[in-house]
């Protein structure tokens, strides 16, 4: 498959302090890659450098074949056909929906081909008939939308979005995520979206590129990313769950604080050797048959489904349950453990609650 963006051996410093750290990854045509982590990880920084506000301190950054960024030169922003979308949405004001959404395009189109594409535009984001409002007319969302259609207006080569969702309310971001998602795949065109949060990241992204301290430290599916988590760190910032104190029994299998766990596959290391298990909410599933029950701590009802926090002989377990189950603060619950597929560490790299 043809890689369409490659970002080779990248460092990047600020006023001689490293940013980036010798950053590299690939996206082929059509694909949307999230760079996610926590305040501060570099990422911004990163998505800033692959627009061209920054130059490189080393390395490549390639698009479509053509050499963009480098140590030696560095295309402007204006001239590398990307499009950018910011948290801010930075509408003109003192334009109308369809001036805002025109605006990049008046110098390639006619006037009647700047109506048609407008107008389907609006028809994409969903916002038909808005192309006379302003943007002090129009709610958060809406005015993320036009932005949106603003910057795939002239079929950019490559979407970059910083933040776009973050100043939305949760329902509201939840629906747009979802509606951009279905939009971008429809338009195949490659996206770099950075977000600190991991279900927008999931939501939309083929590929996710975790970030910590200047580095990618984990580029992988979103999939992959949650369920073969490379890192005590990667493991936590993208999902719940704690660890505990596991040994080799067999080939196969662990035992732990809550008996013998099957793994679906072989262990390396030899039998007797500690180690440090992951185990997520979803991993933790309500049995009333099962001779392991632990008291309710503490409750979060999300709607579908409930957070449960359960202690188990001083170990607070994070469980989801279908919210069909509902368990009182006090009230004691039996649960399994299902996890065929372990996640583990050795104990140098974790620490475990128990």
């Amino acid at each position: 498959m043809h890689e369409f963006l490659t970002v080779e051996n990248i460092t990047f410093s600020y006023d001689d302090k490293p940013v980036l750290h010798d950053i590299n990854f690939q996206l082929a045509k059509g694909k949307v890659a999230t760079l996610l982590g926590p305040s501060g990880c570099g990422k911004t920084t990163l998505l800033r450098l692959i627009a061209g506000f920054y130059p490189p301190d080393t390395g490549r950054i390639i698009v479509n074949q053509q050499l963009l960024s480098s140590d030696k030169q560095v295309i402007p922003p204006e001239k590398r056909h990307l499009g950018m979308i910011f948290q801010d949405y930075a509408l003109f004001p003192h334009l109308s929906v369809f001036d805002n959404i025109a605006f990049g395009i008046k110098k390639q189109l006619t006037s009647q081909q700047i109506r048609i594409r407008v107008n389907e535009l609006l028809e994409m984001v969903g916002l038909p008939h808005y192309e006379k409002r302003f943007a002090h007319e129009l709610s958060g969302g809406e005015q993320q939308r036009v932005a949106i259609a603003r910057a795939i207006a002239p079929k950019p080569a490559l979407l970059l979005m910083d933040e776009p969702f973050a100043s939305l309310d949760a329902n509201l971001r939840e629906r747009l995520v979802r509606d951009l998602g279905k939009l971008l795949k429809s338009l195949d065109i490659s996206v770099i979206l950075v977000t600190h949060d991991q279900r927008e990241a999931f939501a939309v992204s083929d590929h996710v590129g975790l970030m910590r301290e200047g580095k990618i430290i984990h580029w992988d599916l979103p999939y992959n990313i949650y369920h073969e988590p490379k890192t005590p760190f990667v493991a936590n910032f993208v999902g719940q769950g704690i660890m505990v104190s596991a040994r080799i029994s067999a080939p196969e299998r662990l035992d732990c604080a809550f008996g013998s766990i099957h793994s679906d596959r072989t262990f390396i290391e030899p039998i007797g050797t500690e180690l440090c298990l992951l185990l997520r909410p979803d991993d933790i599933v309500e049995d009333k048959h099962s001779p392991l029950a632990g008291r309710v701590v503490s409750k979060y009802f999300h709607g579908a489904s409930t957070l449960y926090e359960i202690n188990f002989n001083d170990i607070n377990l994070i469980a989801n349950f279908s919210s069909h189950a509902n368990y009182a603060v006090g009230e004691t619950v039996h649960f399994r453990i299902q996890a065929d597929h372990l996640v583990t560490f050795n104990c140098g790299m974790a620490t475990c609650v128990c």
